[in-house]
């Protein structure tokens, strides 16, 4: 109970943030534009930094053993979301069908993830949940796109790989193997970009609500079901299966959370990409964020209860 209690506090205090960022782009100090930018600096620096910081930890047999471990996990919990996301979903007289698969597949892992394992467990867990994270980038182009384009090129698969937070997490694991540790010169600055990822995911989150009509979906009925499947059905069947696995709570909890976290921005952005309704897809993105300050803790609770 203690640990629901703190990520509802974590959430709260990301909220305030995410209102921060609804303000700016209100009041006209973030447009569309600034707010792209934005999100692009978040991506390619922001949360590379603080997962190559994540890594600049004390070489142990115990971190690479639980990496590794993390991996699997991470599989085990995408294994799950996938095929669920895909039955859950029917393509007959569903136009937007391509789009909910996406939203139900694809969590807000770095996001909304990263800051709750952070809170949550400190560097170590960072580390951990850098699996998940290197898995989204690599499926979301896949298995992403192939939900989105009907086919999966060569092309996708590279561009699942070739990422920034995939680089950072290759780099931060070889000097984490090879034990080599940045001057402190370097590091500084380094922790110092790092410490931005949750202020500039949040606001960023807040700004892509300002230009969304939340509360208009919300008449919606089939909405209702997207959300109940997302924020609770797919997650909750995550943490039946991950806590029937005898490894460590820290380890089978992160992909939990990351299981929970709300749809990912990267969901409107591929709506755009590939031609489909995009405000749809930036309104699932508005509505689960918002019932997420609920639902993350319910769901975090029910995994410590399966344990």
């Amino acid at each position: 109970m203690e640990m629901s209690l703190i990520i509802m506090r974590k959430i709260v205090m990301m909220f305030i943030l995410v209102l921060i960022g609804y303000i700016c782009a209100r009041v006209g100090m973030i447009d569309a534009q600034t707010n792209k930018r934005l999100s692009s600096l978040s991506l390619k620096l922001v949360t590379p930094m603080l997962i190559l910081s994540s890594y600049q930890t004390d070489f142990s047999d115990h971190i690479i053993r639980n990496l590794g471990l993390s991996f699997i996990l991470a599989i085990v919990g995408f294994a799950v979301q996938i095929p669920l996301g895909i039955f859950l979903i029917r393509k007959k007289n569903n136009p937007d069908y391509q789009i909910e698969r996406l939203s139900l597949i694809f969590a807000n892992c770095g996001y909304f993830g990263i800051p709750l394992v952070e809170s949550l467990y400190g560097a170590e867990g960072a580390i951990y949940i850098t699996a998940a994270i290197t898995l989204f980038n690599l499926l979301i182009w896949t298995v992403g796109d192939a939900i989105m384009s009907g086919k999966v090129s060569l092309k996708s698969i590279l561009c699942g790989m070739m990422t920034p937070v995939s680089a950072s997490v290759v780099l931060g694991a070889v000097l984490l193997l090879l034990r080599i540790r940045l001057p402190e010169l370097i590091m500084e600055p380094v922790r110092s970009v790092a410490a931005m990822n949750t202020p500039f995911a949040m606001i960023v989150a807040g700004a892509t609500l300002a230009g969304t009509n939340v509360f208009a979906c919300l008449k919606d009925r089939r909405i209702y079901w997207v959300m109940l499947c997302k924020m609770l059905l797919i997650p909750a069947c995550a943490a039946i299966v991950l806590t029937r696995i005898p490894m460590e709570p820290m380890l089978v909890l992160i992909p939990v959370l990351t299981a929970a976290s709300p749809t990912a921005a990267a969901c409107p952005m591929f709506a755009v990409l590939y031609d489909k309704n995009a405000p749809y897809a930036s309104q699932m993105f508005g509505v689960t964020t918002l019932v997420s300050i609920v639902t993350i803790p319910l769901i975090f609770t029910l995994a410590t209860v399966l344990m």
